[in-house]
């Protein structure tokens, strides 16, 4: 059986799971089920077949993403060798290939970070100018990397200050929570304390969460 893996909690918008069809009467599989058969049977046609009509401008990229991304959530070892096919397709410009492509780059960043840091010119590069969904998938990428070595925190230092202080204050929270805790030394002490001087920018709800993910006092905000 292929191996399980707990879904991801990064905060980006997720499609559904299952096809739609426009013929009601015929019965369809779900993206896990069929992502299942491909990691049963360990199939990089498949696989490359997927990733192929993901470049493509049509609802076919979307569904064939919702399978990709069960793969790399089932077994992301199969999807190694596609690295340098996913990167492009992250700034493709399509939210729902984004998306897949942010969660199955993050989950490779778990078992091969060295394969995906190859890729980090890239990511620098294009993260500034990138749509909300691939700049997202970015930030992801970057968390799991941060995750995996304190190095890697060192050599996206000055992008990850950057990007708190330039992103707008509806992620400012989400990248606080999911970044904070990969942090290590001067880079979590840079990183927080761009955090911390945007906090006044927040409605007070999210304000006082975030208060609370920076450490501070327990009571409420004034």
């Amino acid at each position: 059986m292929p191996e399980r893996r707990e879904a991801s909690s990064w905060p980006i918008l997720m499609a559904s799971m299952d096809f739609e069809s426009d013929k009601p009467p015929k019965r369809t599989q779900s993206a896990a089920a069929i992502a299942e058969a491909v990691v049963e049977d360990a199939d990089e046609n498949a696989i490359d077949d997927y990733l192929e009509s993901m470049g493509q401008d049509t609802q076919a990229a979307d569904r064939a993403a919702r399978v990709l991304e069960q793969i790399a959530r089932q077994k992301p070892a199969l999807l190694a060798p596609y690295i340098k096919r996913l990167v492009p397709l992250l700034y493709s410009g399509r939210d729902r290939v984004a998306n897949a492509c942010g969660i199955a780059l993050f989950e490779l960043t778990q078992v091969a970070p060295a394969k995906v840091a190859k890729q980090l010119g890239v990511f620098r590069e294009r993260f500034d100018s990138a749509s909300d969904a691939a700049r997202n998938g970015t930030m992801h990428i970057f968390v799991g990397l941060c995750r995996a070595s304190v190095t890697y925190q060192r050599r996206l230092q000055d992008v990850l200050e950057r990007a708190v202080i330039e992103v707008s204050p509806q992620w400012l929270l989400p990248w606080a929570e999911q970044l904070l805790p990969t942090l290590k030394g001067e880079p979590y002490a840079e990183v927080r304390a761009h955090i911390a001087a945007r906090l006044s920018e927040l409605p007070m709800p999210q304000a006082q969460k975030l208060a609370n993910v920076l450490g501070f006092s327990k009571r409420p905000l004034a």
